[in-house]
């Protein structure tokens, strides 16, 4: 990862904001409940020493969220966009309490009036209910308004990557792999309180991050979930500490997702945890004094571990070796996904991307449904204004629909064990190859081959040709053929078939084959590899795909050569 930024030169030199910073000091300030020293001791040895001073002077200066006002010269220097009344009592009294909370914290400035200083922006507040409860959040909108503070936020800077339920079902097999089938293993899932506020911003930010309740203003001094910057600033510094805990403090195989770690650890290995008088999994308790010596806040009733833990909202059983989506969880998706595809309506690009991050996430239950986000992407694709309004598609929606019906039909359970397993394993392997005259394929356990003549001036190109082929031997493997396998492995030379096949990720045109595979693997309960084979060693497809069938029985003395048509392919859902 990169270095984290500092302010530009334009805005070292922005006297305006700079003579407001100078003259009213006590309203900017560094917050944060981080120990500097300490954290710089645990990554001395870090190899990423650029991200790692980078980091360390956030804390000491503020961090700067990738922002670039030379992207927009039309922004004014003062702006005011706070003009969004909250009207609920009770969303009133709950901005009220945090406000208080804020100002106790010094997260907020005192109220300083009612007047804008020079140089300052206030944003857009609401009150959002919190996931699977009855509690408010208060959010910022600093997507919203001509002068959106987002909109100059370069975005491909700030992603990080994150652990999800398949990096912890590969711990979960290591570990029955290496202590056996039936020894207790415990999960544990550690919380850091208030993940993003810990990190202090910029003077030159926090001029930006005025906060308007009952017409009188407060500096926001801390980063804040609302920014595009937000997860990329936390993950940066979350990042770092991990690894402390994984190079320095020898935590094995630990993971995090944003504000949450957890990992797998023996059931008998337990360690007093001093400040929550308790024992804990002694991995999780290391984890949790590494914090402490840090300064991550965290609470007890937030640390959890058990055979059975919720890890990212999907229940995980070391046990059963199985991850589940709540069924509340997948009806609510499953309602907004149909109640989203409708053709020939719009949509802001904001609703686009909250339907493909829900989708997303159910991917970790689901992966086999990637497919059914072709599309969606394709619709977002170098699109930036969180309003811009895109058109519902007929193609769209058949996608969606199809991913919807098949988290209907589906019980919400991934085993595991499920998704490990190598060549040796199969039970049938199958070879194909195409050429712009022909695609083909063939069994040497059968010892048959089959090929289709390509209508001459097709639009198809070799990609396209290459993968038929492969989805054409899973649909004669599982529709026609003697075999009645359980794990299949198809071998072409072509890369990017593998590459499509392996990643379940192609543009609209060629998506059609992998919906059109995935229900067929889904619809025969199999698991699939399509693998690559050096086209050397792919003779007798090469041949076959030419007509070349002379050749094809030099190779494989005794082939029965037989002429076959495509299966049709799937479009997304049948009907809408």
């Amino acid at each position: 990862m990169d270095p984290l930024p500092s302010p530009p030169l334009s805005e070292l030199q922005n006297k305006l904001a700079l003579d407001t910073i100078t003259s009213y000091p006590h309203l900017f300030q560094i917050i944060t409940p981080i120990r500097i020293q300490p954290l710089e001791l645990i990554l001395r040895t870090h190899p990423n020493r650029g991200l790692v001073t980078s980091v360390l002077r956030g804390f000491r200066t503020g961090f700067w969220p990738w922002a670039r006002f030379d992207r927009r010269p039309d922004f004014p220097p003062t702006f005011d966009n706070s003009h969004r009344p909250l009207k609920e009592p009770a969303h009133l009294a709950f901005v009220h309490e945090q406000r208080d909370k804020e100002i106790t914290k010094h997260r907020f400035s005192e109220a300083f009036g009612p007047e804008l200083l020079p140089g300052m922006y206030s944003i857009p507040i609401g009150v959002v209910p919190k996931p699977h409860s009855e509690l408010f959040r208060l959010v910022i909108d600093p997507s919203d308004g001509p002068y959106a503070l987002n909109s100059i936020i370069t975005r491909e800077k700030v992603s990080v990557p994150l652990d999800n339920i398949r990096h912890l079902g590969t711990i979960l097999r290591r570990a029955r792999a290496r202590y056996g089938p039936h020894v207790p293993l415990t999960l544990f899932k550690s919380d850091a309180s208030e993940a993003y506020r810990n990190l202090p911003m910029d003077f030159l930010w926090q001029i930006r991050q005025v906060i308007t309740i009952d017409n009188m203003r407060h500096i926001d001094r801390c980063n804040n979930f609302g920014w595009t910057s937000a997860g990329g600033l936390w993950g940066a510094f979350f990042g770092l500490v991990i690894w402390a805990a994984i190079h320095v403090r020898l935590i094995e195989d630990l993971l995090a997702y944003v504000d949450d770690s957890f990992g797998v650890d023996l059931e008998e290995n337990m360690t007093l945890y001093v400040p929550y008088s308790k024992r804990l999994p002694t991995k999780q308790a290391k984890l949790l004094t590494l914090w402490d010596d840090v300064g991550i806040p965290h609470t007890e009733k937030k640390q959890v571990y058990g055979r059975r833990v919720t890890v990212i909202g999907f229940d995980v059983d070391s046990d059963a070796m199985t991850v589940t989506m709540p069924t509340t969880s997948r009806l609510d998706l499953i309602s907004s996904i149909y109640e989203f595809a409708q053709p020939g309506q719009r949509r802001s690009l904001r609703d686009f991307q909250r339907l493909a991050g829900w989708m997303n996430w159910a991917l970790n239950v689901y992966p086999r449904l990637k497919p059914g986000l072709s599309v969606m992407y394709a619709k977002m694709s170098k699109k930036t204004e969180p309003f811009r309004l895109i058109w519902v598609s007929v193609s769209l929606c058949r996608e969606l629909h199809w991913f919807a019906n098949h988290l209907r039909m589906s019980d919400g359970i991934f085993i595991l064990d499920s998704s490990e397993w190598d060549v040796s394993s199969s039970d049938c392997i199958m070879y194909c190859d195409a050429c712009p005259m022909g695609i083909a394929f063939w069994s040497p356990q059968y010892l048959c081959g089959f090929q289709h003549l390509v209508i001459s001036g097709s639009d198809y190109d070799i990609w396209y040709l290459e993968a038929l082929a492969v989805v054409s031997a899973l649909h004669w493997v599982l529709t026609v053929s003697p075999y009645t396998p359980k794990r299949i492995v198809i071998y072409t030379d072509n890369t990017n078939t593998v590459d499509m096949f392996n990643s379940l990720r192609a543009d609209p045109n060629h998506n059609p084959l992998l919906l059109t595979a995935i229900d067929l693997l889904i619809s025969h309960g199999v698991e699939l590899r399509v693998m690559h084979v050096p086209g050397e060693a792919n003779a007798v497809a090469d041949a076959l795909s030419r007509f070349n069938n002379t050749s094809a029985l030099v190779y494989a003395p005794g082939l029965q050569v037989n002429q076959f048509l495509p299966p049709r392919l799937t479009l997304g859902a049948p009907q809408l």
